[in-house]
């Protein structure tokens, strides 16, 4: 559809609509009740914790979003202007996001929250890394494999301590901030990517000023993660090693 009018991808917002009549005739309303305040989590807000979890899924975003909005043009600069193509791209980045989506659980249980996020952040530092070096259309698809397996694991592993940082009552305004910072740092992510690379000369130079910074975070994570696990002690950053 791209190749024909870069306006007609926009139709397929219409698609839902046609799930319309099915979502009438299954979903109701729940009958209402009362909820039954036991103990399901903490009395008290983590605050640590949680503003850990709003920074790490802000700059987290920052960095996933470099790829669907950058790579576009740094792939027509090497030359590539299908839309199919450039379309390819984009959806292997998607995929793999849902790849390191699956794969969250196991890396959970193996290496903590410390691990993952150490582990995600030197995923997101190496497909940007990547991207940045490509001088190929292959090359490209590398750097956002990787980088897409990086970003899929995120939101959950970010997404489970800010959970457990906060108690039952404030957990729907909590998740409500992680949600809003999520969303402003997609929103934020070309406005940083524009500044970097004003500063940095370019824009290859910009992606690898994030890449650093990545790997940076990176390093941070694993340190913390190693520590945590020699001396057999709670996840770093939630609110049962608080206590």
């Amino acid at each position: 559809m791209g190749e024909h009018s870069w306006r007609l991808p926009f139709l397929l917002y219409l698609l839902p609509l046609l799930l319309v009549p099915a979502m009438m005739k299954v979903l109701w309303e729940p009958v209402r009740a009362q909820p039954c305040v036991e103990a399901q989590g903490p009395e008290r807000v983590a605050i640590l914790p949680l503003m850990l979890g709003y920074l790490l899924i802000l700059g987290g975003m920052v960095l996933s979003f470099v790829v669907p909005v950058q790579a576009p043009i740094l792939l027509v600069g090497l030359g590539v202007t299908s839309s199919t193509l450039i379309g390819l791209s984009a959806g292997l980045s998607l995929l793999a996001t849902l790849g390191g989506s699956l794969a969250w659980p196991l890396l959970r249980r193996r290496l903590g929250i410390a691990g993952t996020n150490a582990v995600l952040l030197l995923l997101l530092a190496l497909g940007l890394w990547l991207l940045m070096r490509g001088q190929s259309y292959n090359e490209v698809l590398l750097a956002v494999l990787i980088h897409g397996l990086g970003a899929g694991l995120l939101v959950p592993n970010v997404m489970a301590p800010v959970m457990e940082a906060l108690s039952v009552r404030t957990r729907g305004r909590g998740l409500g901030g992680f949600t809003a910072c999520l969303y402003f740092g997609q929103f934020v992510s070309p406005l940083v990517v524009a500044v970097l690379s004003a500063f940095a000369g370019d824009l290859r130079h910009a992606i690898e000023w994030l890449a650093f910074a990545s790997l940076a975070a990176a390093l941070f994570w694993g340190i913390v993660g190693l520590l945590r696990h020699q001396s057999n002690s709670p996840e770093p950053f939630t609110h049962s090693s608080l206590k």
